[in-house]
């Protein structure tokens, strides 16, 4: 019912630090952006997000040098971690302008 939807939407924001959580005590990690945004979205709650904040994790994971996304800031990006990063980055936000300036 109704008020599972609430305690989902619930468990869904309480994973954002600046990125999002799996699971309660984890580390961040890259492609949340992607699972709780789009659970969000599909829930209708894709407003509560903070996307600066998540957008800046992301940056952290962000290799400069070689392009693309991995799990966790210091770690070499990976080929599911920069789909899911862009893929997060999408679906949280709805349209590529609005991500644009963040990548350089």
């Amino acid at each position: 019912g109704i008020n599972a939807e609430y305690g989902l939407v619930d468990w869904c924001i309480a994973r954002q630090q600046l990125g999002f959580n799996g699971r309660p005590n984890k580390l961040q990690d890259t492609c949340y952006s992607f699972w709780l945004g789009a659970s969000l979205t599909l829930l209708g709650a894709r407003e509560l997000i903070n996307k600066d904040a998540n957008f800046s994790f992301l940056m952290t994971t962000q290799d400069q040098y070689m392009g693309g996304f991995a799990k966790w800031e210091g770690y070499l990006p990976d080929v599911l971690h920069s789909y899911f990063g862009i893929a997060g980055m999408f679906v949280i936000s709805g349209e590529f302008q609005t991500f644009q300036h963040y990548f350089k």
